[in-house]
């Protein structure tokens, strides 16, 4: 999820309500609902998130003939189909239909076997008695899509992939409790790496057994094991013709990516389409129903809705301006999927920009910012406003610790004054990037006009196409931009821990806290569950105080899926669409 510029940072370049706001992770990572709910249903999955949806009709029908079961999506631009360099939800989304990794999730979120025979435990002999190896067998017949064999040298391979200097993964940081990870992945000298890498705790047995060594028991490893970053690629297909591990041209080929998932990649046109096809080699259950799935790339969601209706996509988010008429319309009601997920948007502020390394700069432009008036004005009054850094269902997170980061534009402006920029006199133009959508554009010219009127601090608008923002996100060339985070997996290690420490890896503010660090190091590997949470509420309070992002608003989603389409799931870490985790279970009924 999770999560838009998610998330997998889940930047997901995925939409707020509507469609195009991004955050990163989820993968990830976040995101999360069930199946088969009516009309204003509600609930709560495993992981505790409560729901608010309307779903996908349910009831008898009679799948269409199987050259008809194609379904035709509105969809984002990547960034990569490479899923060990991904970190934004348009990559991971995709990336979950051509790849299976040792572990996936149910229903309800809960961690399960996939490529892996089993999860391991102590009992099954799959944990060590001092919790820091893991041996993970493989299920029998594992193949990849081309019908070679898929072994336990191939993630062995693909893990130390992940965490190869040169690759520079973003996610990389999720792996460094592996023995050796974190020395191999930040190494700086060539000469090291071959040293480093063979030191790393990865290690295939046979061709059926992985070993993994862990500096610390970790009890969401197997979580961890099965994100993007641990998704199983060839070889041979990654270095076909002498290229280097780092290059990832590989994945948006064709004749080259080949993959271990329920489809192939059948054609790719940037900026124009992504076509997937049902993997004759598939070998895990259920297989696909779908035969073709095509990606249509659409940066502005208005145009998406306008092809929805004319009947060129069976999927399309609805643009923030819609959702009213959406609402109001019997037929269009009944093809809204509706989801509230674990996203949460900030203002990201680079804190190597002049004067964020102030924090009380950050902590007046969290305070002026009218959380609600944003709900209203640029999602259409769908959403819910945010003063943490994660979900209220997230353990260790209390709404009352949020107070001190509440809108309060008197505040706010005083406390740019202590800053040294009285009614913002002084204060620099700084850039906000963002994309062409339109509820990107609103967004952008919401938060303009709030610090305008509230702190006399005047930005300049930037708007690049989405994988130029992306990119100057990832490569922290910016002052000012919308994103957010998007779980990966339902614990609050991948929340704060995952992006404000220092040395992580998906730090994209430049934020630096030695006593965040400290707090994150004591939670990490914390084995007692009372005191790890209490750790975790103690993160969150210091965030709150030291401001690394100003939290807005927790996303639900509002999709148009045409009745045809059946069988949808949706699910907490689904990412782009509903349905992405239990693509399988999706079929395009006779109409």
């Amino acid at each position: 999820m999770k999560k838009s510029q998610t998330r997998r940072n889940f930047l997901l370049t995925v939409s707020a309500s509507a469609g195009a706001l991004a955050a990163a992770a989820c993968g990830g990572g976040s995101d999360n609902e069930s199946t088969s709910g009516t009309s204003g249903a509600s609930g709560t999955t495993a992981a505790g998130t409560p729901l608010e949806r309307t779903q996908a009709p349910t009831g008898a029908y009679t799948p269409a003939a199987k050259e008809q079961q194609v379904w035709v999506m509105e969809y984002r631009q990547p960034s990569f189909l490479d899923p060990h360099k991904s970190n934004f939800a348009q990559d991971i989304a995709a990336e979950r239909l051509l790849s299976r990794p040792l572990f996936w999730v149910d229903e309800k979120g809960t961690p399960t076997a996939a490529v892996a025979a089993e999860l391991p435990t102590r009992q099954n002999n799959g944990v060590s008695a001092d919790g820091k190896t893991m041996t993970i067998k493989l299920r029998d017949g594992q193949k990849f899509s081309d019908g070679s064999p898929l072994t336990a040298k191939d993630f062995e391979y693909s893990i130390k992939r992940a965490l190869h200097p040169k690759l520079a993964s973003l996610y990389a940081s999720e792996l460094h409790n592996i023995v050796g990870a974190k020395e191999f992945n930040t190494a700086k000298t060539e000469g090291d790496f071959a040293r480093l890498r063979d030191a790393v705790g990865v290690r295939a047995v046979d061709d059926k057994t992985l070993e993994v060594k862990l500096v610390n028991p970790q009890p969401t490893m197997p979580s961890i094991l099965g994100m993007w970053m641990a998704y199983p690629v060839k070889q041979s297909a990654v270095e076909a013709n002498g290229a280097p591990i780092e290059n990832t041209d590989w994945a948006v080929d064709p004749r080259r990516n080949i993959s271990n998932g329920p489809f192939v990649l059948k054609e790719y046109k940037e900026k124009d389409r992504i076509v997937l096809e049902a993997n004759p080699n598939y070998t895990l259950e259920p297989k696909p129903k779908l035969q073709r799935i095509e990606m249509r790339i659409v940066e502005d969601e208005e145009v998406a809705y306008q092809a929805f209706q004319t009947g060129e996509l069976d999927f399309s988010r609805i643009p923030t301006s819609k959702i009213p008429l959406v609402d109001q319309d019997p037929n269009l009601k009944k093809q809204n999927v509706r989801a509230q997920e674990p996203t949460i948007f900030w203002l990201r502020m680079n804190n190597a920009t002049k004067p964020f390394d102030n924090v009380k700069v950050r902590q007046a432009f969290a305070k002026a910012i009218d959380r609600d008036a944003f709900i209203k004005v640029v999602l259409g009054g769908v959403g819910e406003q945010a003063q943490l850094f994660t979900p209220l269902t997230v353990p260790g997170a209390q709404k009352e610790d949020g107070e001190a980061l509440k809108y309060d534009a008197a505040r706010a402006k005083a406390l740019l004054a202590e800053a040294g920029f009285p009614n913002g006199q002084g204060f620099p133009e700084l850039g906000y990037i963002t994309t062409q959508a339109t509820v990107s554009q609103n967004a952008a010219q919401f938060i303009q006009r709030q610090l305008r009127e509230n702190l006399g601090v005047n930005i300049r608008i930037d708007t690049v196409d989405t994988a130029t923002s992306s990119s100057r996100v990832n490569n922290k060339q910016y002052d000012l931009s919308l994103g957010g985070w998007h779980e990966d997996y339902h614990d609050p290690e991948n929340w704060i821990p995952t992006q404000f420490p220092s040395d992580s890896s998906n730090n994209k503010y430049n934020f630096s806290s030695k006593r965040l660090d400290d707090l994150v190091n004591q939670a990490r590997f914390e084995l007692d569950e009372t005191k790890r949470i209490g750790l975790y509420r103690q993160m969150m309070q210091v965030a709150v105080e030291e401001v690394p992002v100003a939290p807005i608003y927790q996303r639900t989603n509002n999709y148009l899926v045409r009745s045809k389409v059946r069988g949808i799931t949706v699910h907490p870490l689904d990412s782009m669409f509903a349905g992405n985790i239990l693509i399988e279970r999706v079929e395009i009924a006779k109409e």
